[in-house]
């Protein structure tokens, strides 16, 4: 019998790329499992904040069915990724930095 949270530990392969992003804009990055991939903290407005982020290898993969499960059930927002650019715009959506320096996040 699989529970909610019983899907493989696999990591996608650009999920180093982007934790090195949230990192380089001022975020700190947890790695989780369940529910989501990666749990990040900002404090942008004067206020600390803790945000669900899911990554995907692209914005068209698709999710687990625990994933789906997770999302309908969680009242809160997870965040989904797949790029540089997909990061850059979901930290400036929080009031943080919307660029990498030496990096190009389109």
């Amino acid at each position: 019998m699989m529970g909610l949270f019983s899907h493989a530990n696999t990591r996608d392969a650009n999920e180093s790329e982007i934790i090195a992003a949230f990192e380089a804009l001022q975020c700190s990055v947890e790695r989780f499992d369940v529910p989501c991939d990666l749990i990040i903290g900002e404090d942008f407005e004067g206020k600390p904040r803790t945000h669900l982020v899911e990554v995907k290898s692209g914005p068209k993969a698709p999710f687990t069915d625990d994933q789906i499960k997770f999302r309908w059930k969680h009242k809160g927002r997870v965040h989904t990724v797949w790029d540089l650019a997909s990061v850059c715009e979901l930290v400036a959506s929080w009031g943080g930095p919307s660029a990498i320096v030496g990096e190009d996040c389109r």
